[in-house]
């Protein structure tokens, strides 16, 4: 076995785990994407993304992950680009709503 595969596979147990009981955190299907596209199952990978996607809330750790180079298998497909674009927009909305708010309130 590779040097580091072994915390892969731990990882990735531990992130299907949370999964298979209904938890289907950010973090677990970036995580479980990330392998994913590492061992080449490109479209499990894309379905924990599309998965990611539909969760509410973007944050600057979720859009940093995927510059991981994990992701390398998959980045240069239009599926990958548009997700994280889709991401990216929803992270610049969110940011807005929370600036105007603040500006509102005199915070």
């Amino acid at each position: 076995m590779a040097e580091g595969e072994e915390y892969i596979d731990e990882d990735f147990i531990k992130c299907q785990e949370q999964q298979d009981r209904g938890r289907f955190a950010r973090a677990n299907c970036l995580a479980l994407g990330e392998i994913y596209a590492y061992r080449g199952e490109n479209e499990k990978a894309f379905e924990q993304l599309r998965t990611l996607a539909r969760l509410d809330g973007v944050n600057l750790y979720d859009l940093g992950f995927l510059r991981s180079p994990l992701w390398d298998n998959i980045r240069n497909e239009p599926e990958f680009q548009q997700i994280v674009q889709d991401l990216e927009a929803k992270y610049k909305a969110e940011h807005e709503r929370i600036r105007q708010w603040l500006e509102e309130n005199d915070r």
